[in-house]
């Protein structure tokens, strides 16, 4: 029985080596693996037309590999795992259309067309059927009539019912007038007040001017010592310095192609030349700046190659991070005006 459970801790023990051995296998792979990127940018003379760009990014022997490419105005792309496409993006899918009707509607079209004179015959049989009892209703009206003149009033009830309607009239009119009375008088007094208000009004406006001015001295100074302290300086100064490196391992190692350009104006070619020359140190490679002074002229094919590892990332990571001034920075950025 001890042996058996032995050997069940055995077994879970070299898989659990196996699975350590195999996340450190791709931790390592994560650090000392470079990824390695790829682009090309071709601007032919003829005009921006025909300007092309592609790139790829791939990492661990092309196992995993992003690539792009724009072309005549279209920006494809894919992501590829061992070559093979798991997702692409950028592709226009093409509507498809149909060269005949849609079944359905046609039955359901001759559905409505059958339905029609069926629909026809019962509104002609309603017609007929109203003609046909229009004598009743017409002997129905005359009897109502009848009894309307039966019922009305005498001369000495017209009389009283136009009396009752002008006392109403003015009761209605002096209850117009006296609302409408109120109204002004309400609306009088409301301006009155709101003149007397006005100098009150002026009054909280600048006290809530006065706050927000001094709550903007306030973040002034608070801002001023912070960017002239010795630790913003100094965590600058490293974070600059990282980002220096940091560029300097992601620049291309690989340049090759030409860069044709010119002006009208031959000083004007030749001042451009001179400011690309500041950039001829890291321009390493088959590159060339082609200058033209007889015409004007832009043509470009450029094509880079580079590598980055994931140790060089980290360690920039780490140095930022464990140094007390870029810290002290992240909490003042972080906190405002509350540090």
């Amino acid at each position: 029985m001890v042996h058996i459970l032995f050997l069940i801790l055995k077994i879970i023990g070299i898989v659990l080596l196996i699975l350590l051995g195999l996340l450190l296998l791709l931790l390592a792979a994560l650090l000392f693996v470079p990824v390695r990127y790829r682009g090309r940018i071709c601007k032919p003379e003829e005009g921006l037309e025909k300007f092309t760009a592609g790139g790829r990014i791939s990492w661990l022997l092309r196992i995993l590999t992003l690539e792009a490419q724009y072309e005549n105005g279209r920006l494809q792309g894919a992501m590829k795992v061992f070559g093979v496409s798991v997702r692409k993006f950028g592709e226009r899918a093409e509507e498809k259309v149909l060269s005949h009707a849609d079944p359905l509607e046609e039955d359901r079209g001759a559905g409505e067309a059958a339905e029609d004179p069926q629909q026809t015959e019962e509104e002609q049989r309603q017609s007929v059927a109203g003609e046909q009892g229009s004598p009743a209703a017409g002997e129905q009206e005359q009897a109502e009539d009848r009894q309307q003149t039966a019922e009305r009033p005498p001369e000495s009830g017209k009389r009283a019912e136009k009396e009752s309607v002008t006392v109403l009239g003015k009761v209605h009119f002096l209850s117009r007038a006296g609302g409408k009375a109120a109204a002004f008088f309400r609306l009088f007094f409301r301006m009155i007040g709101r003149l007397f208000g006005i100098p009150q009004r002026i009054a909280k406006m600048a006290e809530r001017l006065r706050k927000k001015m001094n709550r903007l001295k306030k973040s002034f100074h608070y801002w001023k010592k912070f960017l002239t302290s010795e630790p913003f300086r100094e965590g600058m100064k490293l974070l600059f310095s990282e980002l220096r490196g940091l560029l300097k391992a992601i620049c291309p190692r690989k340049v090759k192609g030409d860069f044709v350009f010119g002006f009208d104006d031959p000083s004007v070619t030749g001042q451009t030349l001179g400011l690309l020359s500041l950039c001829a140190p890291a321009l390493t490679g088959e590159f060339r700046v082609i200058p033209v002074f007889e015409r004007q002229i832009l043509r470009l094919d450029l094509e880079a190659a580079g590598r980055i590892y994931g140790i060089t990332l980290l360690r920039a990571f780490w140095r930022l991070f464990r140094d007390r001034n870029v810290r002290f920075i992240y909490r003042k950025i972080r906190g405002g005006s509350k540090g």
